[in-house]
Parts: structure tokens; sequence; C-alpha cells
């Protein structure tokens, strides 16, 4: 399925929609601009992708989540790659599940992942050329990885902060691995604020800066009253123009490897 220039948006799923295993979903490949590449519905049963996606050349996000989206398998959804997306890359307010093979995302006008309720990650996670964060967790969302998660690799940094976790009852949890390469425009690696929980649980490994990266300010970035950062794992910072990690007034900061 191919589907350019819609005065709308691509898709809108209100039922059940299954892109299946070699089926391909192109939207907005020949620059030829949508609204939203693909809405799936809060009236929605689901809409699950064992094939491959390609949304570009959107005139708001990439992806709109309002039910329940699931990659699965060897599933791949590239978002931007091609033509820019002009909001985020993908927008979750309900519940997203990354269990397939890669998701990347490249070229937005603000975010790379904006989660607003839950986010999973059993797969692969690249985020790239974003002009705002790489990855924004709020509004008491929940955000776990279990596998890996690449943002601003091949030199290719994100315009602001590569993961911003904010908001009282917001939660990010690291059971895998992170890599966050560079960032630009004075901002951070990781920011933890306004009393957001983020957790690097035993086992799990953050990278900051690795690979000749290049971080714009402070490696972490631990801000405001009652925010807490909690370390089980491993954290390797380098490469930051400020300072490694700063835990703020109020802020609390738990090292326990």
């Amino acid at each position: 399925i191919t589907i350019d220039d819609t005065g709308d948006n691509g898709v809108v799923n209100q039922g059940t929609f299954d892109n299946t295993v070699n089926a391909q979903l192109n939207i907005g490949q020949n620059n030829d601009d949508v609204r939203i590449g693909i809405i799936n519905a809060a009236s929605s049963v689901g809409f699950t992708n064992s094939g491959t996606i390609t949304i570009d050349s959107t005139r708001i996000d990439g992806l709109l989540n309002e039910g329940t989206f699931t990659n699965q398998d060897n599933g791949k959804i590239q978002i931007g790659l091609v033509a820019s997306i002009n909001n985020a890359g993908i927008l979750n307010r309900r519940i997203f599940k990354q269990t397939g093979d890669t998701i990347k995302i490249a070229n937005t006008g603000t975010v790379g992942i904006n989660n607003q309720d839950s986010l999973i990650n059993a797969g692969l996670f690249i985020i790239e050329n974003t002009t705002a964060s790489g990855i924004l967790n709020n509004m008491e969302a929940v955000f776990i990885n279990d596998s890996t998660i690449n943002v601003g690799t091949n030199n290719l940094p994100t315009g602001e902060n590569g993961i911003q976790n904010q908001g009282s009852g917001t939660d990010f949890q690291n059971n895998g691995t992170i890599n966050i390469e560079r960032t630009s425009n004075n901002t951070v690696a990781i920011q933890n604020a306004a009393k957001g929980k983020f957790t690097n649980s035993v086992a799990a490994i953050l990278n900051i800066g690795q690979n000749d990266g290049s971080i714009a300010e402070d490696g972490i970035s631990n801000t405001d009253d009652s925010t807490t950062f909690f370390n089980l794992g491993v954290i390797h910072v380098d490469n930051t123009t400020n300072n490694g990690i700063v835990n703020q007034l109020g802020a609390a900061f738990n090292n326990a490897e």
C-alpha cells in the first residue's frame, strides 16, 4: 500500500488493522504530504505491524496512538528518513509496544517520541536529528526499556535533550541499554525534572557521550524538588561540555552500584 498527498491523514484505524509479515505500508514517500501518517484511534481494537511501515512528509505527527499499537515479530517502522516530520515522530497517548525489529525516527520538527501513557521497548529504537528532545516522557507516563535505545548516533544529534523525563508520577525505567551519543544547543543527555523518577536497573547500561560523542552540556541533570534518580546498574559518561552529573538542590540521586 502506498499513500501520498492526502487532504487529511494517511491511515485512520478505528477497528483492527494488521500489517502482516512481508507487507508494506508506505505513507508520504514522494514528498507529497499528509496531515498525520497513522492515527490509531481510541476506539480501535488495535494496530499490529509485522511487516514494514515507512512514514514521511507529515504536516503534524508521524504516528499518533490513542489505542494499542504493537510492532511485533520482524516488524520495522521508519519515520522521517526520506522527508521530514513536522511535529513528533511518535505521539503515544495510550499503550505502545515495541517487540519487533527496529523503529527508526529522524528529522522531526519537535521530539522523536512523546510518551504520555505507557510505552514498552523490547526491540530497538534509533532516534536521530530531532529538533527537540529525542524522547519526552511526561504527563505521568511510564517508559520501560527492556532492550536497546540509541539516541543521537551516527553524528546526528538531538536538538535538545537526549531524554527528557518530567512530571510527578512520570517514571522512566531502563532495564536494558541506552546509548546517547550527541546532543546540541547547550542541552544535556538526560534531564530528570519536575518530580520525575528515573531508574537505571540492575545490570542495565547507560552510555553517554561514547564513540567520540559530544554532549552539549551535562551528562545527567537531576533537577527540582522531589525528583529522584536511582542507579543500580552501570553508567558511563564521556565527552560532556560541562558536568558529568548535576544533582540540584532538593533532588535525590541514589547510586547503589
